[in-house]
């Protein structure tokens, strides 16, 4: 019994003191080595896995099987059996560590040596060591951490891009190491891994760039090519520039083209001054003032130009339409400016005789007088004109003409004095007048002339009047006069007045000639009122009898009326005021109002300083208010008035010398709103005035009277 105890006290000890483990070195990344399903091999994220391929020794298959892969939480596992290897896929990005456990060998946390690459193949020995004395874990690899500060620097570990700048490596090894960037110098070195804290290596990079102003003389604005590479204009500042030699050339139109090798040196900036030499000269060109300059062909402006033009041969135009053009040829030499005026160009012109019946009538060539027929027009410029002769009573007449060089056209023109018209009226026989004097009967055809005339046409003891105008764009004129219709006008009362389309024309009785359409007629009695409106027409009424009445109050409103009102005013100081608001309103009017309460002592009061005043107890206000603003009609009588105007308001002290003295003033803008209701003959209205300081309740009483 005592021997079976110890063969299972072995056995146990025997467990104790075995572990997993993987193999030193057997972790690599196995060059082109790719997972080909990629999109099989995604986490649950959406992010790629890495393939690691596990050897094992002394785990047989079964307990191979038996193996668990875990790590930290963004890190997700697939486990996939393989003849004598298992295939462990994981997030590629995630993972830092991998918790391998089997629940016989135990737990061993292993440290990935490196960053996984997205869909990358590795491989390591997973061990399973048995010891029969328990041995220490000791630490086997260390990080080392290179730290450059700048941003985008390149670190490479033995020779090997590293993107993060860091690096697991085992302990007891020596590497090598570099950092690279751009205008930086390189950094290089060797360490050795040691145990405890991560190794550290940072370094501040020495600058291998500096910088170049240029500037151009005697001018700035030149174009600047650095190595042949145009960069800008002077003065120009260059950004960060590698440090060696280069070659700067500045161009500017009109000067010499500057060239000139410069160094930039670490960390300084270099000042580089580029003289260039003129290569012009300063032209004056002066001509007549609508005269236009061309210089070797191109446009330069119009009686005088002023530049820098290159030296040599030059050629000089200078033209105006329907005008010979100067031309001169110029030789300029560097160092002598020129100051030129040439000759103003010669006119190109013909003659123009014309003359019309008849005579006098006015001349117009592009729509400019040129005096009256018959008359010979010299001096005129070559080409198309826009003829027009124009006289009173005639036609018009209008032609193109063309003048040619040193030509006389002849132009004879007969105008049109008038034109055949027919005047109707709606039956034959009506005698007809033309500007007063009698032409015939209707039906009548006669020739007008052009212009306004006055026609009128007489039937027993109708007449019909009216003004036609004889017009030279139409054809044929054809002019109906139409007779109205006679009306007798009675009312209740006779002598009452009568108006006609708001004119008056008579008293009652009346026979009053209607022309035919619409007319409003009113009888009038004093205040009494009858308003009709007619549409004559050959079948009306030939009477019409009127009883004027009192007219409506709405129907009084609607024509217009003119108030004014007596106003008292009273504030809560207190004071009072008086005065008188006018105006005039139909659907929307105007007012003006002035107040006061007729004490100025205010005006001529004076501010209290620092001295001291003594008053005798006399006081006294001074009021002015003076606004205006608009009226608009609400429903029945009711008003709206709004406005605005100024105002002053003091209160005054006088002291034992006589003088005054106010104690609280105010003076500026003033605000009036309030209502006005107009009756038939009389008006009442209130109104609140303000300043936002003082507020006044003011009311009014007064007379309106009707437009008409």
């Amino acid at each position: 019994m005592k021997r079976v105890l110890l063969v299972l006290f072995a056995l146990i000890s025997l467990n104790a003191f075995s572990q997993l483990q993987v193999k030193e070195g057997s972790f690599k990344h196995i060059p082109g080595g790719i997972i080909e399903d990629k999109e099989e091999y995604t986490d649950g994220n959406d992010f790629p896995m890495a393939l690691i391929k596990i050897s094992t020794e002394n785990i047989n298959e079964q307990e191979r099987q038996r193996l668990v892969f875990t790590g930290n939480r963004e890190t997700q596992f697939i486990k996939k059996p393989k003849t004598g290897q298992m295939w462990v896929y994981l997030s590629a990005e995630a993972a830092t560590f991998i918790d391998i456990k089997h629940p016989d060998y135990g737990t061993y946390k292993y440290y990935l040596p490196e960053r996984l690459c997205d869909y990358c193949v590795y491989e390591m020995v997973l061990q399973y060591v048995t010891s029969g004395m328990p041995s220490a874990v000791t630490q086997q690899n260390n990080y080392l951490t290179i730290i450059a500060d700048q941003p985008n620097a390149s670190i490479y570990i033995d020779d090997q891009y590293v993107s993060d700048g860091f690096k697991s490596l085992a302990i007891g090894t020596t590497h090598t190491w570099k950092i690279e960037c751009d205008l930086y110098h390189d950094e290089s070195g060797t360490v050795t891994i040691t145990k405890g804290e991560p190794v550290t290596i940072e370094k501040k990079l020495r600058p291998a760039y500096g910088f170049i102003k240029i500037d151009s003389k005697p001018e700035s604005g030149a174009i600047v090519f650095i190595d042949n590479k145009k960069v800008g204009t002077t003065p120009y500042q260059s950004d960060k520039m590698a440090s060696g030699t280069y070659k700067v050339r500045v161009v500017k139109d009109m000067y010499k083209a500057s060239e000139q090798t410069f160094s930039i040196t670490d960390g300084n900036t270099t000042n580089a001054v580029m003289e260039m030499s003129a290569n012009f000269i300063n032209l004056a060109l002066e001509t007549d003032a609508a005269s236009d300059i061309y210089i070797d062909g191109q446009y330069k402006g119009k009686g005088k130009w002023n530049g820098r033009i290159t030296d040599g041969a030059h050629f000089v135009e200078v033209k105006k339409d329907k005008h010979r053009t100067v031309s001169k040829n110029l030789n300029l030499v560097l160092g002598k400016d020129e100051n030129i005026k040439i000759e103003v160009p010669t006119a190109i012109t013909g003659f123009l005789d014309i003359s019309s019946l008849p005579v006098k009538a006015d001349i117009y060539l592009n729509e400019k007088h040129y005096g009256t027929t018959p008359r010979i027009i010299s001096d005129l410029l070559i080409g198309e004109y826009t003829l027009k002769l124009e006289k009173e009573g005639c036609a018009s007449v209008t032609k193109n003409i063309v003048i040619e060089e040193n030509q006389t056209l002849t132009i004879k023109e007969q105008l049109p004095t008038g034109k055949e018209v027919t005047i109707k009226t709606d039956q034959s026989g009506d005698k007809i007048y033309v500007d007063g004097n009698y032409v015939g009967t209707t039906p009548l055809t006669t020739n007008l002339g052009y212009g306004k005339h006055n026609i009128k046409a007489t039937r027993g003891t109708q007449t019909a009047v009216k003004t036609v105008e004889v017009k030279t764009t139409s054809v044929r004129d054809e002019f109906v006069l139409a007779f109205g219709k006679m009306i007798k006008i009675t009312s209740s009362q006779n002598g009452d007045d009568i108006y006609v389309d708001g004119k008056k024309v008579g008293k009652t009785p009346m026979d009053i000639d209607f022309s035919l359409g619409k007319h409003e007629v009113e009888v009038r009695r004093g205040k009494l009122y009858e308003t009709r409106t007619w549409q004559i027409a050959k079948n009306s009424a030939v009477s019409c009898y009127f009883i004027p009445k009192k007219e409506p109050l709405e129907k009084y409103l609607s024509r217009g009326v003119n108030f004014i009102t007596l106003n008292a005013a009273c504030s809560v100081a207190p004071q009072t005021s008086f005065g008188f608001t006018f105006g005039s309103v139909k659907e929307a009017g105007w007012f003006v109002s002035a107040m006061s309460n007729f004490d100025f002592v205010g005006f001529s009061s004076r501010e209290i300083s620092n001295e001291l005043v003594i008053v005798n107890g006399e006081n006294c206000k001074t009021r002015l208010s003076i606004n205006g603003g608009v009226v608009i009609k609400g429903f029945g009588p009711v008003y709206a008035k709004i406005g605005a105007g100024y105002g002053f308001r003091t209160r005054n002290w006088e002291d034992l010398d006589g003088d005054w003295y106010f104690v609280d003033s105010y003076n500026g803008l003033e605000l009036d709103a309030g209502l006005l209701l107009n009756f038939n003959g009389f008006s009442v209205s209130t109104d609140i005035v303000t300043n936002f300081k003082y507020m006044e309740v003011k009311v009014g009483l007064g007379i309106n009277r009707n437009e008409r």
